[in-house]
């Protein structure tokens, strides 16, 4: 199976080998069915069409969508020590129960993504953890309202961290909290990807129709060539925007891996 993709890059269109591919200058032929005749592979080619060095913003208008987020969410981690299993633990359910109830205020969420359960090599200092997500929900807010609900979400959150006493493992008891030690604090994301693959596809098809003499039906998701059944993906993020990137998927045919023309490809 091969892959054809749009990414955000320098390219204003990427063509990867395989599907119905340019050659000598022309496209080649197929349709539903795959090629009709044997295709002869040489590198994909669209000459002076394409245009390079184009900046960051160029490139998200011409390979992606911007929408409006949905989600934001800050992850916490939780570090807590005991001295038993059960002094460990109730650590750990403190810090779980601080956390929701800042999850619980209106427009906001909560959600433990993981928990350790304690354990100790010599059963003087027992040790447990996990992670938890905090979300501000911005469904179909304005820029405004989402900033607004941020705040509402988040600050809380970390004025409550900072008022943690400082952790140390040295006391007979106690948990800390930290944000994400890499990468952004807040995450910004849609949390239904599915609702904007038309729009996706139909602008991979505008922009395929660019390339003088390509076929933009390779790109239609009607076409048993390449198809639309492909991953959404969240490039970029911020609290304003989200970018997407759709990767379709482009089966091989039958004619492009006979033996009698020494082609195959994975």
């Amino acid at each position: 199976m091969t892959k054809l993709r749009l990414v955000v890059s320098s390219l204003v269109i990427a063509l990867l080998p395989g599907c119905s591919l340019l050659g000598g200058g022309g496209l080649l032929p197929g349709g539903l069915g795959g090629p009709t005749v044997p295709p002869v592979y040489v590198p994909p080619s669209v000459g002076d069409l394409v245009k390079v060095g184009l900046g960051g913003r160029e490139n998200a208008l011409q390979n992606s969508i911007n929408v409006p987020p949905e989600r934001g969410t800050v992850n916490v981690r939780i570090n807590a020590h005991g001295s038993s299993f059960d002094s460990a633990a109730a650590q750990m359910q403190k810090a779980f129960a601080d956390l929701k109830k800042i999850g619980q205020t209106a427009g906001c969420g909560f959600q433990i993504n993981h928990y350790v359960v304690p354990g100790s090599s010599d059963n003087l200092k027992w040790f447990t953890g996990g992670n938890v997500d905090i979300w501000a929900d911005v469904t179909g807010k304005d820029p405004d309202a989402r900033i607004t609900q941020a705040n509402t979400c988040f600050k809380p959150l970390r004025e409550y961290i900072l008022t943690l006493p400082k952790y140390d493992k040295g006391t007979e008891s106690g948990f800390e909290m930290k944000e994400a030690a890499l990468g952004v604090s807040e995450v910004w994301s849609v949390e239904k990807l599915d609702k904007h693959r038309d729009e996706l596809v139909k602008q991979a098809n505008d922009r395929l129709k660019q390339v003088e003499g390509a076929n933009s039906k390779m790109w239609d998701h009607a076409d048993v060539q390449c198809t639309s059944v492909g991953e959404i993906q969240v490039a970029s993020s911020s609290s304003h925007w989200v970018t997407l990137t759709l990767e379709m998927i482009c089966p091989v045919s039958p004619a492009e891996t006979a033996v009698g023309h020494q082609v195959s490809h994975k």
